[in-house]
């Protein structure tokens, strides 16, 4: 007996409460196309070379557009150039990845630029370096 009416207070009570309106999430839902994040500039000091780097963020590009999107729903109008750069193993693992003052346009202190430096640390480059490598990336970020 108490099955049925807990049950049936349930219902009593979704009944009687207000319709619940999704507008308190109406900016997580705005169209994926408005971030664009386009490499600008590519700086590889020896190992792993250019090429390889440019490849590299082309195969992880969705991390990095996400990172993007989720900056405009807090930040609409955000927009400018990050600089990550990526200190890269032998092994073809990133054990560091930091941001870059000199050509940034946008704070360190961004929440873009901490989702930026996080997905960049995650990438894995091909192995076959004999020393450590650094990889520096100049990132547009505009709406589209």
């Amino acid at each position: 007996m108490k099955t049925c009416c807990s049950t049936l207070f349930f219902v009593w009570l979704a009944s009687t409460s207000p319709p619940v309106m999704a507008t308190d999430h109406a900016t997580e839902l705005r169209p994926a196309t408005k971030a664009k994040v386009t490499l600008e500039k590519i700086h590889s000091s020896g190992w792993p070379g250019e090429k390889v780097a440019r490849e590299v963020f082309r195969s992880n590009n969705a991390a990095v557009q996400e990172c993007y999107r989720r900056a405009l729903v807090k930040a609409p109008k955000l927009s400018g150039k990050v600089s990550v750069s990526a200190w890269i193993l032998s092994t073809g693992k990133v054990y560091r990845s930091t941001y870059t003052k000199d050509e940034s346009t946008i704070a360190e202190d961004a929440s873009v630029v901490k989702c930026l430096m996080g997905a960049v640390a995650t990438w894995k480059f091909p192995a076959g370096g004999t020393k450590i490598g650094r990889v520096r990336y100049l990132m547009g970020l505009s709406r589209r």
